[in-house]
């Protein structure tokens, strides 16, 4: 366990915490929302939501952080604590996962993955972190296309916001990339253990 990635990762994935209830707020409500669904306002609104928001991403952020250490591939977990957050609360309150948080992390996902790559010295971890993407994005089809219209949302929904790090944790089995996170691709979850 890294000291400094412990630090490193508390400090700064508590620091983006302060975007949970943005983020959340951001969040268009549906055009034919359920009769029970509490609107992304109030949920955003909720009291204490920034204050619990940063003490849970900055423990999870620590144990990130303390598993890869302050290395390169630290680099695109980070961001995904906060979005994962919100998502968690947005699920937890309201059995939706909004596209609108979802799409635009894959933006800032993919170049940090590869800069993660590119800077560590691995270029060739980039592809198992396409096939780690490709495999969770086609379970992920899978599981969408073969349950009834609004059973299986929520938890194909979960799937699908675990598969960008699910495909970004396929980065390194490798025992020289340093601190690489593994997982199961199949899964849908994904397991931030080091492999050193």
């Amino acid at each position: 366990m890294s000291v400094e990635g412990v630090a490193v990762g508390a400090v700064l994935c508590g620091g983006l915490a302060i975007l949970v209830p943005r983020l959340i707020a951001s969040v268009p409500e549906p055009a034919e929302p359920a009769d029970d669904k509490e609107p992304y306002s109030v949920i955003a609104a909720r009291p204490g939501l920034w204050w619990k928001s940063a003490l849970i991403c900055a423990v999870i952020g620590a144990l990130i952080g303390g598993a890869i250490g302050v290395e390169w591939p630290l680099l695109f977990p980070v961001p995904l604590v906060p979005v994962g957050a919100a998502l968690a609360l947005i699920d937890w309150r309201t059995r939706l996962l909004p596209t609108r948080i979802i799409a635009p992390t894959y933006v800032l996902l993919v170049p940090l993955v590869v800069i993660a790559a590119l800077a560590s010295g691995e270029p060739t971890l980039l592809i198992r972190a396409a096939i780690g993407w490709a495999l969770m994005g086609a379970s992920t089809s899978c599981c969408g296309s073969s349950t009834p219209p609004g059973w299986g949302t929520a938890t194909c929904g979960s799937a699908a916001s675990s598969a960008s790090s699910s495909a970004t944790s396929a980065w390194a089995s490798s025992p020289s990339a340093p601190g690489p996170p593994s997982c199961s691709a199949g899964s849908g979850v994904s397991c931030w253990w080091p492999s050193r």
